[in-house]
């Protein structure tokens, strides 16, 4: 509550800002122009002499962040985490996993008791471009986004991870000096964390589950070839429709994603998408409740899919 008091709004978003490039362990900023410059554009409520007395206040040079005390322990608390050992729902879901299908008893109780769950909240980022990578990661419950931030706070989506989707698989290979991406949980999440040097030990035993992780990864190498594809060879229509088909859920075949998530995922601007959603409504194909969007017709989408491709 000091806090609030002593910070606008729109300074805790330039803060916000400052979070996201800062590695959590290290307090290096993870840009290569200066925090002074990339500070001046993060929010355009904030007058620029606001933000040159946040620059004093805080301590801001080129390389490092210097937080008075009781900002330092506000932003530990907002990253704090709890990381729990597996239960049994979280070991049956692991189970469950191409990754670990052609393990041994013994290969999959050593992945077990190298593993731990991790509780995020909405916002919290499991990991942060630039830190140096010791696992990869199961959803148990919720969605993870993974993203980019321009030195001026723009996001860029790249995808959503779902439950019991695994991700950051690359590091088993260990050839990823550091994270390409963050992770930020959408809303209130478990991820079971596994730990990449465990698993890379049994690897080097069992010639098959080398095999299933090969067979992995070149699902993942498709899928990204697949979305270039999208991204650049086809119109913004096409992959709001194809993004829509792709992740509705359930009988009900709603897709519940935030609308300017959805926009930074398939690279649009928040206007074209709200636009392309009113045709579609229009059409009949879907409709629109709040950030929820349902399928009406399913057949239809699909065959007016294929007239666009």
């Amino acid at each position: 509550m000091e806090l609030k008091k002593r910070l606008s709004s729109c300074q805790f978003q330039a803060l916000a800002y400052l979070k996201s490039i800062t590695c959590c362990s290290t307090g290096r900023i993870h840009a290569c122009k200066t925090v002074t410059s990339n500070l001046m554009y993060t929010d355009t409520e904030m007058s620029h002499t606001s933000k040159v007395k946040l620059m004093k206040t805080f301590r801001l040079d080129a390389v490092h962040v210097h937080m008075p005390v009781a900002l330092s322990q506000s932003f530990k608390h907002n990253r704090r985490t709890t990381m729990n050992p597996l239960h049994e729902a979280h070991q049956r879901l692991l189970r469950q996993q191409p990754l670990f299908s052609q393990l041994k008893p013994d290969q999959m109780a050593l992945i077990i008791q190298a593993s731990q769950v991790r509780h995020l909240s909405k916002g919290q980022f499991l990991f942060k471009k630039g830190d140096v990578p010791t696992h990869f990661y199961v959803v148990f419950s919720g969605r993870v986004k993974l993203n980019l931030l321009s030195e001026f706070g723009d996001e860029k989506v790249v995808t959503i991870i779902e439950q019991a989707t695994t991700f950051a698989e690359a590091i088993i290979l260990g050839s990823v000096p550091f994270c390409p991406l963050n992770a930020e949980a959408m809303e209130a999440s478990e991820v079971i964390c596994i730990h990449a040097a465990t698993y890379r030990d049994i690897l080097s035993q069992s010639p098959q589950a080398c095999f299933q992780t090969i067979a992995q990864l070149s699902k993942r190498l498709h899928w990204m070839i697949g979305e270039i594809d999208r991204l650049t060879l086809r119109n913004a229509t096409y992959r709001l429709v194809h993004y829509v088909l792709e992740h509705s859920h359930s009988s009900e075949k709603t897709v519940d994603t935030p609308k300017a998530v959805m926009a930074s995922r398939i690279s649009v601007k928040p206007e074209t998408l709200s636009r392309i959603l009113k045709q579609l409504q229009d059409q009949s194909l879907l409709e629109t409740d709040g950030r929820e969007i349902r399928i009406l017709n399913e057949p239809e989408l699909k065959a007016f899919l294929s007239t666009l491709d």
